[in-house]
């Protein structure tokens, strides 16, 4: 198996348990852990994607999508590669790619441009609020 398949089989369910248990800590979810945040006193894109992950592990969904609204598509996509890979390691042979090249350079065209977009209305709201 690769380096690729041993990450994602252990990197994902360990990802998933330590946001788990971090939604039991609220003080570590409070700790400045991004670097732009940090240094420049605003949000990056990906800014509330761990609260959104711990929030999704203890089925508080809605709470989830407020604190980032990609938290559940990034959990369905690593939940996806998790399920493909034990897949291969099942069947002995490469599961083939869910879409074509193209396909998934659109589709990660989308999710950027989405992500920047919810980004900007994000720290719009946050201007506009505190004027």
């Amino acid at each position: 198996m690769s380096r690729k398949g041993w990450f994602v089989l252990i990197g994902v369910p360990a990802l998933f348990i330590c946001v788990y248990w971090l939604a039991y800590y609220p003080s570590l979810l409070k700790l400045p852990l991004c670097a732009v945040k940090l240094f420049l006193g605003i949000d990056c894109p990906g800014c509330g994607m761990t609260r959104s992950l711990a929030l999704l592990t203890h089925g508080r969904f809605r709470e989830s999508i407020y604190m980032h609204p990609f938290g559940v598509f990034f959990a369905m996509w690593l939940f996806y590669i998790f399920t493909r890979e034990i897949l291969t390691i099942l069947t002995g042979r490469q599961m083939p790619q869910l879409l074509s090249r193209k396909a998934s350079n659109i589709v990660i065209m989308t999710i950027t441009f989405a992500l920047i977009g919810q980004w900007v209305i994000k720290l719009c709201i946050k201007f506009i609020y505190h004027l």
